[in-house]
């Protein structure tokens, strides 16, 4: 048996695309090799689309797995999954993904099977013979940490503070719902640390220098945040992490800054307090003050994320918001992002736009994710009023 991972070329809609492997495809295929299933992964950030085809036609694999999130990959995706039955009718398609787990039937007649939540269990059922939409759920301890021999590690190019960066997850899950976000599942699930620190090793075997945690909230457990730290600190890596501003106290960044963090980024998304409600964000703009000083006091620097046109957005509050990170510029903000608010398939404000006054304007997820136009206008604010807003608040940072 024989089978292809597929992850797609984000370089037309996404910044920075290719500087980390796909951690997704290489967990699903170290679930097949524990189970002595022969595969290959393809980054398409770096591997030839043609020349993928031309393999595919070769060595005919029995299924070819494509990992979608809702973006300008949802139209790559389902023309690399026509090709592939163009070229062989007896490879079974398999999609999963973000896209694939809110629309699970967006490409229903190509692909064989649907996997709905996390891959490496379903991706076997699938092999034992399900097909259709198949749900499944995961032990995160079950399968192997990922394989990253699987892809030439020297096109990978991420590096934080001249340190040669990789990234990992430490948990799956996010218990918040905040109206953007089109997170699935709400139950978090923790890694065991003798997993994370058997990663670790591994990583500075291969060279490696910090970590990136990509976790949702690198805080939602304290005895997990302890021993995460613990490790980090033991094995001499340095690392960054993702947090949420109302989980930043000063003991938890005191022991940031000793266990070797290096930096941090905040989901901000809004200089106006009525808008964080809007979001159900559970924060507010001194929450969020408060948090950028409490790392600034520990010298970490911190990068912020941004969002125009959230729900009851006006000129006003998207000024604030613009206001806002250039007043903490100088206490501790030392990058940021802005973006427009996409409404991704999933998210509360997808399935219900009435309710939050959004009006979608287009569902061609070509335009979604960060180098796309805005999608959507508020009741407050027209598309072009939004796009000017973006510019202006990108332009004012980079000066």
């Amino acid at each position: 048996m024989k089978f292809f991972l597929v992850s797609p070329n984000e370089r037309s809609f996404l910044w920075g695309a290719g500087d980390r492997v796909p951690l997704g495809a290489l967990y699903i295929s170290s679930a097949l090799s524990a189970n002595k299933i022969d595969n290959e992964v393809f980054d398409l950030n770096h591997y030839n689309l043609n020349a993928l085809l031309v393999k595919i036609k070769k060595e005919k694999p029995d299924y070819v797995g494509l990992s979608i999130i809702s973006s300008a990959s949802f139209k790559q995706m389902k023309e690399l999954s026509e090709k592939v039955k163009e070229l062989n009718q007896n490879t079974k398609i398999i999609v999963g993904g973000p896209h694939v787990s809110a629309l699970p039937q967006s490409l229903e007649g190509l692909a064989y099977a649907s996997i709905v939540g996390y891959g490496e269990r379903g991706i076997l059922k699938v092999i034992d013979g399900e097909k259709g939409i198949v749900k499944e759920d995961i032990d995160v301890n079950e399968f192997p940490i990922p394989n990253r021999s699987k892809l030439d590690p020297t096109n990978y190019s991420m590096y934080i503070n001249n340190l040669r960066t990789a990234s990992i997850v430490t948990s799956r899950g996010c218990p918040y719902n905040c109206a953007f976000c089109a997170k699935h599942d709400r139950k978090v699930r923790f890694r065991n640390p003798e997993n994370i620190k058997e990663e670790v090793r591994e990583l500075k075997k291969q060279g490696y220098n910090a970590v990136y945690i990509l976790d949702e909230n690198f805080v939602i457990k304290e005895y997990h945040f302890e021993e995460v730290t613990q490790i980090m600190d033991k094995e001499g890596m340095k690392y960054k992490i993702e947090m949420r501003t109302n989980d930043v106290t000063e003991e938890r960044v005191k022991r940031l800054k000793q266990t070797g963090c290096i930096e941090t980024a905040l989901g901000i998304e809004s200089g106006d307090n009525q808008i964080l409600k809007n979001i159900k964000k559970r924060t507010t703009v001194e929450i969020n003050r408060r948090a950028i000083e409490i790392f600034k006091n520990q010298e970490i620097p911190v990068k912020g994320f941004f969002i125009i046109g959230l729900p009851g957005e006006t000129y006003e509050t998207a000024r604030k918001t613009i206001e806002f990170a250039e007043e903490m510029r100088n206490k501790g903000l030392t990058n940021a992002d802005f973006y427009s608010l996409s409404p991704f398939p999933g998210s509360e404000i997808w399935k219900n736009p009435e309710k939050y006054n959004i009006k979608i304007l287009s569902k061609n997820f070509d335009n979604y994710l960060q180098k796309g136009n805005p999608v959507i206008e508020t009741e407050y604010l027209p598309i072009k009023k939004i796009e000017e807003l973006l510019k202006e608040a990108r332009t004012r940072w980079k000066k």
